[in-house]
């Protein structure tokens, strides 16, 4: 289906929900003087243990709760020395995870596998947070016109990896494997050719799209270019997987998207109590009880006065939605809402009702 893809922020702050977080030993203000709150540790080579000078770590602060109101702003970055040591003084206090990039490595949010996260209190260090970075892999190849079969040019193609792992256990139950999106998306030339770069060693499912972003409200139902898995389906089950090593370079994935049937989804954005949300961004995304790419963003669309919103582009699947909304202390952060569950089979979607939980 049309697709947005995953940035990895993300990503990360749905897998966080499966990761471990490690928690620094206490440390008390003393006589009322905050303490300094501190992250440190080493980046070395993946097998020889070199250390990796020159990488660009940055922290990442993970919120919580339905309202983001911290500060928007670069996020905090250094700069490996020789050592491969970094260190972060003056943090504030909070849940963190950590990107490590150096060109030709695979950075640690490049597996979605893999995500960790750190949580420190006010005057808390937390040493020794390591990582070893592999030497990066790359799948190329290319992809087709659906009608035509000619190279297909600014196509979208990502490498998903599948969950499920003892590493990342599955939250439901779906039919087939559970995908999620890994590393940076890439984008075809006019040959139709990509390259997808900085990848973790492993198994991936390749896939591609012709749209950048997911359907629009202006989208009509038709028949429209969809989501389609190397070698060429429509079916995660069906897909073939590309394995690739540290540091090897993945040629020879060519496949052609397919078409399929799309249809128009509408509904409204309410408040708690019933009344009308306008200037509500609304999201589709893939049921997660039962989809086996999670809840992977489908479509989008604004509510208008009435709270009204009219989405198109759909193919059939089961689905859920979730909206935000701008407020005076950040942006709600948008959940996804089970009661607002419905799925396309051969017909448009009429009367969704997406509940958003404005703060009191």
């Amino acid at each position: 289906m049309p697709f947005l893809f995953f940035s990895l922020v993300l990503a990360g702050a749905l897998l966080s929900e499966q990761a471990g977080t490690l928690r620094a030993p206490g440390a008390e203000a003393v006589l009322g003087i905050p303490q300094v709150t501190r992250i440190s540790g080493r980046v070395v080579e993946d097998g020889t243990n070199a250390p990796l000078s020159g990488v660009s770590v940055t922290v990442i602060a993970m919120q919580r709760g339905p309202v983001v109101s911290a500060p928007i702003g670069p996020a905090p970055q250094t700069v490996t020395a020789e050592d491969g040591r970094y260190m972060f003084d003056g943090l504030p206090p909070g849940r963190y995870r950590i990107d490590a990039q150096k060109a030709g490595f695979a950075s640690p949010l490049a597996d979605p596998l893999a995500f960790r996260t750190f949580e420190v209190a006010a005057g808390q260090t937390l040493a020794g947070v390591n990582f070893s970075l592999p030497k990066a892999a790359v799948i190329a190849g290319q992809i087709l016109d659906p009608s035509s079969g000619e190279p297909l040019a600014n196509a979208t193609v990502m490498a998903m990896r599948r969950l499920g792992t003892a590493r990342a256990p599955v939250l439901y139950s779906p039919q087939g494997p559970r995908l999620m999106p890994a590393g940076q998306s890439a984008q075809t030339n006019d040959l139709g050719e990509f390259r997808i770069f900085g990848l973790a060693p492993g198994e991936y499912f390749v896939a591609s799209s012709p749209r950048l972003t997911g359907a629009k409200a202006s989208a009509a139902p038709g028949a429209a270019p969809v989501m389609t898995f190397y070698p060429g389906t429509t079916d995660a089950s069906t897909a073939q997987p590309v394995i690739v090593a540290a540091g090897q370079v993945a040629t020879g994935v060519v496949f052609r998207i397919l078409n399929a049937q799309t249809y128009q989804v509408s509904g409204t954005v309410v408040d708690a109590k019933g009344a009308p949300v306008a200037g509500a961004t609304v999201m589709l995304r893939n049921d997660p009880r039962t989809s086996s790419f999670g809840p992977m963003p489908a479509a989008s669309g604004r509510s208008d006065a009435r709270g009204h919103f009219v989405i198109g582009g759909i193919t059939p699947g089961s689905y859920m939605a979730m909206a935000s909304v701008p407020i005076r202390t950040g942006i709600l952060r948008p959940v996804l809402d089970p009661n607002s569950s419905f799925t396309i089979t051969d017909a448009n979607v009429d009367g969704v009702q997406v509940v958003v939980k404005l703060p009191q």
